[in-house]
């Protein structure tokens, strides 16, 4: 019973969209409305609201993941093959939120969250980094959805041989599966892609910024969106 219960607190914590929340109701943007992909997450926030905002909502989601799973390792333990959905509840509530007509954000901040909960398991989390730098930036695998599921089915195969505890190990492989289906459910964003790019982190980080942050950065689009939001309210 206490793990259920364990589950259904992680599910509802994952359906807190913070990054809607924030942007909306801080900032005055629905990044839901405005954005192309819709999406309700904290790369939206970046992109749409500014660098601190994003920040903000990158920790809230991260942190969201990481307290149910930690607390109930603590009062429950992992023992129980029950933990399994401990573990895939914050990003099913991500994903899928009752609190946001279920159209959730992509959940991969969440997961990091949930494999920080699991402490003994530190690993996982720096080898889900590097899958999704690699792609991102070295081995540049594109478009964004084919990238993160095969980061996250590279990171099953992992699990598969280094995870000893099944309740964690199949926890892991729900939380894989969650992710794939959500991106799976994406809108087609392009042919894919794949081109081995040495300097392309660091070229794409620089780009991404030049592109984006310097109109968040002298309040280009925020003044725009207030005058648009001005004409409207007359």
């Amino acid at each position: 019973m206490k793990y259920f219960v364990w589950t259904l607190l992680g599910y509802l914590c994952g359906s807190l969209m913070f990054s809607s929340l924030v942007s909306k109701y801080l900032c005055n943007i629905d990044i839901g409305t405005i954005s192309d992909d819709k999406n309700p997450g904290a790369g939206n926030v970046f992109k749409y609201v500014g660098t601190g905002w994003g920040i903000l909502c990158l920790v809230l989601d991260i942190g969201k993941g990481f307290l149910p799973v930690w607390m109930a390792a603590r009062m429950a333990g992992v023992e129980s093959i029950l933990f399994a959905l401990v573990i895939a509840a914050p990003v099913a509530g991500h994903a899928f939120p009752v609190f946001h007509k279920w159209k959730g954000g992509k959940a991969i901040a969440v997961t990091f969250g949930v494999l920080l909960g699991i402490s003994s398991y530190s690993d996982a989390v720096w080898l889900l980094a590097c899958l999704l730098i690699l792609f991102t930036g070295i081995l540049v695998v594109r478009p964004h959805h084919v990238r993160v599921i095969l980061s996250f089915l590279l990171f099953a195969v992992w699990c598969g041989f280094h995870i000893r505890i099944p309740s964690i190990l199949y926890g892991c492989y729900l939380v894989t599966l969650l992710v794939i289906v959500k991106h799976l459910l994406a809108p087609n964003q392009g042919k894919w892609e794949v081109r081995f790019y040495p300097a392309g982190l660091l070229r794409s980080i620089k780009e991404h910024c030049v592109s984006t942050y310097p109109d968040l950065r002298h309040g280009k689009w925020r003044g725009e969106h207030d005058k648009r939001e001005k004409e409207r309210s007359e």
